[in-house]
């Protein structure tokens, strides 16, 4: 049985495409493009980049068979962070995590994708060691919304250096620690994989770096895993390309020279095999490893499916059209009819104006004649108010919470068994208040977790807002409002 797809290497100066197809279980490129941002017409500069390399690849390349693709990204373009977490429930995690690194990221005011990894290694109780990854929620949108309006569906889309890694991994059962160098054309990646999971991600761009400073480079990635960790675990070294790059013999041999010097006649400090690789990325093996209806397993993955009602309104577009050209006819009719309306309610509004004056001189004898009493009623009332209020609302806006969404959360952890199925949608915490809104099984449940909640001491006051039942999921809908104890810390 035969299955293609597509896959893009994108990258700062253009795209590379690529038709795979699988074969049992063996895997080509069928074809393959390359063009460059700077390589396009002059016809196609108005309009995005990606967007013009995209309808030159579509243009130069079969692309029917194809429904599914698997997108490659720059690892310059993703922000990776190692934090810790207070609980080790992925449900949890993927709640609290936009919450906890919203502060590392290069433009927190902006949307971002985040995916993550819980790392296989010792922790204190409290503190689980989680490795993420997030990327520009815009750029993702552009990629996804240009490749649907194609019916291509976008199901990978992950950082390109971190592949190789993963690609060594799954060729490699028995390989557990190792430092993976990927060097491409335009971009170098460093990661470190402990326990066969990525800990640590660098890239940097692909200059004519020599053998001591990638060696310094793998060195500083070391570095910092012993620092985090306190392990002195010894790492194998490899260095991945796909393709033959000039001077990567040179590369190879002196990084190899340098660690085996270095193992000899110093210190075996390093924590290195004195043995470098050289591993010779094969593309379709690589590929197959990305196959789109592929569980990601160890890949970060920033493809997030929009929800909504697009198809529909795709498979019934002429019946929406219609129905928007009646609308359009009923709201001509509807103004014409207001027309005639407001004719006769002109003589009204007269009349009001004429009250109006006579109640502004009644109620503002000091204040002088109004053009537009109403309006001055409003504005002279609005002050009165502003005045009275300023201070309260100077002073609520002055504070501040002092309680953390990860610290509430960990106690919901703690105080709500397992054997509760407790789902939250909405999560809101503002000053001494938070409101919780989610799904539960039975609305015996509901009360259950009301009355665990109330053991706690840092929830004070404890409401049930609504409780009612989903007949399309069959599950329980609440919401709960609760006031924070002044005196927990």
């Amino acid at each position: 049985m035969a299955d293609t797809f597509l896959t893009l290497d994108i990258d700062a100066y253009g795209i590379t495409a690529c038709i795979v197809k699988l074969v049992s279980k063996k895997s080509y490129i069928k074809e393959t493009c390359r063009i460059t941002y700077k390589d396009l017409p002059e016809a196609d500069t108005a309009r995005d980049v990606f967007e013009s390399a995209w309808i030159y690849l579509r243009d130069h390349m079969d692309m029917t068979s194809c429904s599914a693709a698997t997108l490659l990204i720059p690892s310059s373009s993703v922000s990776f962070r190692n934090i810790e977490l207070p609980f080790k429930s992925a449900r949890k995690i993927r709640q609290i995590l936009p919450l906890e690194i919203a502060s590392y990221l290069p433009a927190p005011e902006e949307k971002y994708i985040s995916d993550f990894h819980i790392l296989d290694i010792p922790y204190q109780e409290g503190h689980i060691p989680v490795f993420t990854a997030s990327v520009s929620q815009l750029d993702i949108e552009k990629y996804i919304d240009l490749l649907l309006s194609y019916s291509i569906k976008p199901e990978i889309i992950t950082p390109k250096g971190t592949a190789a890694a993963i690609c060594l991994l799954k060729e490699n059962p028995s390989l557990n620690n190792f430092i993976c160098l990927d060097l491409g054309d335009h971009e170098n990646t460093i990661t470190l994989v402990y326990n066969r999971k990525p800990f640590f991600i660098r890239s940097f761009p692909a200059l004519q770096y020599k053998p001591e400073e990638l060696a310094d480079t793998a060195r500083q990635a070391l570095l910092g895993f012993r620092q985090t960790t306190g392990f002195d675990t010894c790492f194998d070294l490899f260095i991945t390309v796909d393709r033959e790059l000039k001077g990567i013999k040179k590369i190879y041999y002196g990084l190899e020279n340098l660690l085996h010097y270095q193992t000899k006649y110093q210190q075996p400090d390093e924590a290195f095999h004195h043995k470098v690789t050289l591993k010779k990325i094969n593309y379709a093996n690589l590929f197959a490893q990305l196959h789109p209806h592929k569980n990601a397993g160890l890949l970060f993955n920033f493809y997030k499916p929009k929800t909504g009602l697009n198809p529909i309104f795709q498979k019934s577009l002429k019946t929406f059209a219609t129905s928007i050209f009646l609308a359009c006819i009923l709201l001509i009719c509807s103004l014409y009819n207001l027309h005639l309306e407001i004719a006769g309610l002109d003589e009204q509004i007269d009349t009001n104006k004429n009250k109006a004056a006579t109640i502004y001189k009644t109620t503002f004898p000091n204040e002088k004649s109004a053009r537009h009493p109403l309006l001055q009623m409003q504005s002279l009332v609005k002050k009165a108010i502003t005045k009275s209020n300023s201070t309260k609302k100077n002073h609520q806006m002055s504070k501040e919470s002092k309680y953390k969404a990860a610290q509430v959360m960990a106690i919901l952890s703690d105080i709500i068994p397992e054997t509760i199925d407790m789902e939250i949608s909405k999560f809101f915490l503002n000053q001494s208040t938070l409101v919780i809104s989610g799904t539960t099984d039975n609305f015996k449940n509901v009360d259950k977790i009301k009355n665990l909640m109330e053991k706690a001491d840092l929830f004070k006051q404890i409401s049930i807002n609504s409780a009612l039942a989903d007949k399309k999921t069959d599950q329980v809908l609440f919401k709960f409002t609760i006031q924070m104890s002044e005196a927990a810390s």
